[in-house]
């Protein structure tokens, strides 16, 4: 019987683990989308300096779903998180292209 019990807490705790997950990416993909569009917006309002600082806390927070997810592939991989990456691709280039730099 206390090999079922064990399990049992094993599977709550990792079911556990992954609802935390899954929740901070969500906190996380919804900033990083807020951050891209903030980023767009600014650099075609000429706003350059705050384009790059909008465009810098979004790459943090691309680098802390990569980290924070790493054990749970498939919330990286679900369409919220890819979907913020996306956003924020499609804001660098944006700031690149505008900025006749090259692309990221």
């Amino acid at each position: 019987m206390d090999f079922f019990a064990d399990l049992s807490e094993q599977v709550h705790a990792s079911f556990g683990a992954r609802n935390q997950a899954r929740d901070q990416a969500l906190v996380q993909a919804r900033a990083l989308t807020r951050h891209a569009a903030q980023t767009i917006r600014a650099i075609h309002r000429s706003e350059s300096d705050v384009a790059h600082e909008f465009l810098r806390e979004a790459h943090k927070l691309v680098d802390s779903l990569k980290s924070d997810l790493a054990t749970f592939p498939d919330l990286y991989y679900a369409g919220y998180t890819q979907d913020a990456i996306k956003e924020y691709a499609e804001a660098s280039l944006t700031v690149a292209v505008i900025e006749n730099q090259p692309l990221p």
